[in-house]
Formats: C-alpha cells, structure tokens, sequence
C-alpha cells in the first residue's frame, strides 16, 4: 500500500505541437435579443483519438434561462459541423445546476488525425438567434506514455 501512497503520475504528450487554448470571440457579434457565450474551458485539452472530453461555457440570454437551446455547435476546420448536448442540471459532467455554466462531454472520434485541431462554436437560443462565436484547439496525440516515479526509478510504459 505504502507503494501507491508515494507514486506520482504525470503525463507526458508525444508528437504533438502546441496545446489547447481558448481564443477571444471572432468579430461576428450576435444581435440584441441573441444568447452571449463567455469563459469557454476544454478539458482536458489534448489526447489521443477515442479521448473522452468535457466543453463548459457560460451562456447569458437576454429572455432568461428558459430561452437557452441545449445543444453546442462546433464547427471543425471551418468544415464540419459536431453539435454537443449541454446542460446545467449539475448532472454528469456539469459541476453546479443553475449557474449559468453548460457542460457537454464528447468522444475524440478513431479517425480523428493526429494534429491540432480548430473549432468554432456558438449556440443558438429557442427562438433560432445565434450567439457569438468562440474558438479553441485541442491537439489529437500519436500517443500518449505514462510514466511513474517509485521511490527511486522513473518507469515509461
């Protein structure tokens, strides 16, 4: 027991540049009575394909709460299109309901090419108003090694 008590993990990426970062909203502002999305977090924001990933956001809608869809559109290399179910009912990977904060998980596909990705996403509300737009990478890894200290040695799998 004593063994994993002083084990510590740390990931390392190989063949990767560099990694996820959220951008500032693109010039495309949405119109008075369209929802404003904010604080977009990826995590985590790199992995191999088949990497399970969770998308929060921060929507306001000016008619309120009620008026907020439940999907994220992504759009991928200016060319494809992922929606993302959201929610803040603080259920699976959402940490607090009614905050304001919608969470969504997705699957980082098999055939996913290993290299940075660019995504684009915006919701709209019920009314069909589209929001601003927000931009984040997430770099698809060849492969990812864990490596463990114990006591005295380093170990690479």
């Amino acid at each position: 027991m004593r063994m994993f008590q002083e084990t510590a993990y740390v990931l390392i990426a190989i063949g990767c540049g560099a990694l996820s970062v959220a951008e500032e909203p693109t010039p495309r502002e949405p119109a008075n009575d369209s929802p404003v999305i904010s604080q977009l977090r990826v995590f985590p924001q790199f992995g191999p394909a088949g990497t399970e990933y969770a998308i929060s956001l921060k929507i306001m809608d000016p008619q309120g709460p009620a008026d907020v869809g439940n999907a994220l559109y992504q759009i991928r290399q200016k060319r494809e299109l992922i929606t993302i179910p959201l929610n803040d009912e603080g259920k699976g990977a959402d940490s607090a309901a009614g905050d304001d904060v919608y969470t969504g998980t997705s699957i980082v596909p098999r055939s996913a090419v290993s290299m940075r990705h660019t995504f684009e996403v915006f919701i709209t509300d019920k009314g069909g108003n589209r929001s601003n737009s927000l931009r984040y990478r997430f770099t698809v890894l060849d492969q990812v090694h864990l490596v463990y200290r114990d006591k005295a040695a380093w170990s690479v799998f």
